[in-house]
């Protein structure tokens, strides 16, 4: 009961200090103006800064991918494929399984890369791919018997294949080459052309980067099989593409034009658990319910220089004509104090709704959404500094003398480190990233 009484105590208090103030200061016109901003601010601060974090830092961007790592899947892979045959087998005498002595040797060859869609996030690839196997030393079922499909793969391997058209319109996969050779192996080649998905991370836009990326699908087994790769044959275009450049890709810790990787597709022909659950019923079947792809990727990365004349440099201007308006003392400035940062306002807002019309609809703040929050609220406050320093603002010289000069000189210290700071910290602590 004593602690609820001095609670109490305390809140009169605090309120009536609170009145006190806004008796001094005599404005209580501005209480509506208050309220607003204040909830301004809240829902602000959630939506651009609360959200984005718990969105990227709690959910694991692992969940939605449909690709995994090789991993342990090929050692030892004669033993877990005959545990998978004993499994499904009517009886213990079962034909011992055999890994295949040869690869699939494949080999890409990117004639053209252009006309890159930043709205859809596509880019129109050219070139061919060439593959070269042994029916009978390269390829060896695991299943007791031969289905159609997998006899077509060993006739040719990449006859049933997909690749990782964005668009079923225009796209191009057809055979050109085919010969057989004295020992019995094949080699095949195939021309492809099409819109391939351009993987993008535009959480620093204006200055990011983007992967172009070549995938062979197929549906049998990967135990079955292993892929080959030899270095890729590219060839590329003498200017930019697009605003983008060609850059070099990291590839298992070295820079080079473009970079191979081998990776597993999940059939999900069981239930979820049964692929992590060793004590699953169906963990030995789940084991071997993989296909095997073959990824060819490269990297491009947006010129900085057009980025910056284009995105960043009207935001510099306005943010210069904001602070050089400030200057303005005399009394027939004041109403152009109070004009140029409304202008400056709707000229940004127009600005980004401009831009975001050229990019896919995102799930996260990109940096320049992030440059153009801060941009909005040094306007405000340029605004409101403006709106504070007329002569009719505070009713007595003592609070005039001390609380305008002070919170004007606020407002400039803000101004000077979001439009200098801010920029250049969002830019390396990315959150999303």
């Amino acid at each position: 009961m004593e602690k609820l009484e001095k609670l109490i105590v305390i809140c009169f208090s605090l309120f009536a200090k609170l009145s006190k103030f806004f008796r001094k200061i005599r404005r209580y016109t501005i209480s509506p103006f208050l309220v607003l901003l204040l909830s301004s601010a809240l829902i602000i601060i959630n939506f651009s800064i609360i959200e984005p974090y718990i969105q990227f830092n709690e959910k694991s961007g692992s969940i939605n991918m449909r690709y995994e790592e090789l991993g342990d899947f090929y050692k030892n892979l004669s033993d877990k494929v005959n545990e998978f045959r004993g499994n499904i087998a009517d009886n213990d005498e079962f034909e011992r399984w055999q890994r295949p002595a040869e690869p699939i040797v494949m080999e890409f060859s990117l004639d053209d890369i252009s006309r890159i869609n930043e709205q859809r996030s596509t880019i129109r690839l050219k070139g061919s791919i060439a593959a070269t196997w042994n029916p009978d030393k390269s390829i060896n079922e695991i299943y007791f018997q031969e289905s159609q499909l997998f006899k077509d793969f060993k006739s040719d391997v990449l006859q049933n294949s997909n690749l990782n058209f964005a668009s079923t319109e225009e796209q191009l996969f057809q055979k050109v080459y085919d010969q057989k050779f004295e020992d019995g192996s094949k080699k095949v080649i195939y021309r492809f052309e099409g819109e391939f998905p351009l993987l993008r991370n535009l959480t620093r836009f204006p200055f990011d980067n983007a992967t172009w990326q070549i995938r062979i699908i197929n549906d049998i087994p990967a135990a079955s099989f292993t892929y080959l790769g030899t270095n890729s044959a590219i060839q590329f275009p003498s200017s930019n593409v697009n605003s983008y450049r060609i850059d070099y890709i990291d590839c298992y810790g070295e820079s080079t034009a473009a970079c191979t990787r081998y990776e597993l597709k999940k059939f999900n022909t069981y239930p979820q658990e049964a692929y992590s659950d060793s004590n699953h019923e169906n963990y030995i079947n789940a084991s071997m319910d993989y296909g095997l792809t073959m990824a060819t990727s490269g990297k491009l990365e947006r010129s900085r220089v057009s980025s910056f004349t284009r995105y960043l440099l009207p935001i510099i201007f306005g943010m210069l004509v904001l602070s050089m308006t400030d200057q303005l003392s005399s009394k027939e400035a004041w109403e152009i104090r109070v004009a140029i940062p409304p202008t400056v306002l709707l000229t940004l807002i127009f600005m980004q709704n401009s831009y975001h019309s050229q990019l896919p609809q995102l799930a996260y703040l990109t940096w320049l959404d992030q440059i153009y929050l801060i941009s909005y609220f040094s306007s405000i406050l340029m605004l409101f500094n403006a709106i504070i320093n007329k002569g009719d603002w505070f009713n007595t010289r003592i609070i005039d003398s001390f609380v305008r000069l002070r919170i004007t000189y606020l407002i400039r210290t803000t101004f000077t480190f979001l439009t200098v700071i801010g920029p250049i910290y969002l830019y390396f602590a990315d959150y999303a990233s």
